[in-house]
């Protein structure tokens, strides 16, 4: 039987039961520190204005930017920034040839 040790309490834990590297009682405080931390949707700029601009953007572009798998009830588009929010950009930028600042892509991998 494999151990390995709990990256939060060193306890010695069943690989099979030490996902994430943490014991079952480490990792349930971990996801809900994690959960608390996290800022709602609305405070990170996905409300209805952004739904929209994705909706626009897929309505424009039925077909993934990347792959160009085109969207489909078994396989819908998502919306993703052009330029990472992380990097700058903004749910609201435009890009210079006036599409949003959005791209499509399918939900399930694709692109």
């Amino acid at each position: 039987m494999l151990m390995k040790l709990c990256l939060d309490c060193g306890r010695h834990v069943q690989t099979s039961e030490a996902r994430n590297g943490r014991c079952p009682d480490c990792r349930r405080t971990y996801e809900r520190e994690k959960s608390r931390r996290r800022r709602k949707t609305a405070a990170r700029e996905y409300d209805g204005a952004w739904r929209k601009l994705v909706a626009e953007a897929i309505n424009r572009q039925p077909f993934c930017t990347y792959c160009g798998t085109r969207g489909s009830k078994a396989n819908p588009l998502t919306g993703d920034h052009k330029v990472p929010v992380s990097k700058g950009g903004t749910a609201r930028t435009v890009a210079d040839v006036g599409w949003p600042a959005v791209v499509a892509i399918p939900v399930e991998g694709g692109g």
